[in-house]
C-alpha cells in the first residue's frame, strides 16, 4: 500500500525538491518499504518547534514511533517517521486520522 497527499518529490540523497513558490505540503506514506511498521514522510516548511509538534500530533492519535529521521533543505523540512499501532502497521482508517492530524501541524 502506497498512499499520498500533496506534492513535494523527495530527492535521493533525502532532501526535497519544489522548495520554491509552487511548493505544496505532503504527506507520503508506505506500508511495502519496512515489515515492522508504516513509513510516513511528512514535507512541508521548516519552523521552530515543528518536529516536536509533528510527534506530539502522531502520539495523539494512538500512534508508537519506532524511529524518526529529521531532514531539512533549504528551509522545507522532510521528516520521516516509521510508526505503529499496537505493533502493527497502520490501516486505511489510522492513515486519515494521520492526515487529519498533521494538516494543521503543517499549515494546511
Amino acid at each position: 500500500m502506497e498512499r499520498s497527499a500533496g506534492a513535494g518529490t523527495e530527492t535521493a540523497d533525502g532532501g526535497v525538491s519544489g522548495s520554491g513558490q509552487g511548493f505544496t505540503p505532503s504527506i507520503t506514506a508506505d506500508n511495502e518499504s519496512q515489515y515492522y511498521a508504516t513509513r510516513l514522510v511528512v514535507t512541508c516548511r521548516d519552523r521552530k518547534g515543528l518536529l516536536s509538534d509533528l510527534t506530539d500530533a502522531l502520539k495523539s492519535i494512538g500512534l508508537q514511533i519506532r524511529r524518526a529521521v529529521a531532514r531539512t533543505k533549504d528551509g522545507i523540512a522532510s521528516d520521516e517517521f516509521f510508526v505503529t499501532r499496537d505493533g502493527s502497521q497502520l490501516s486505511d482508517t489510522d492513515l486519515d486520522a494521520v492526515e487529519q492530524a498533521l494538516q494543521p501541524v503543517m499549515g494546511t
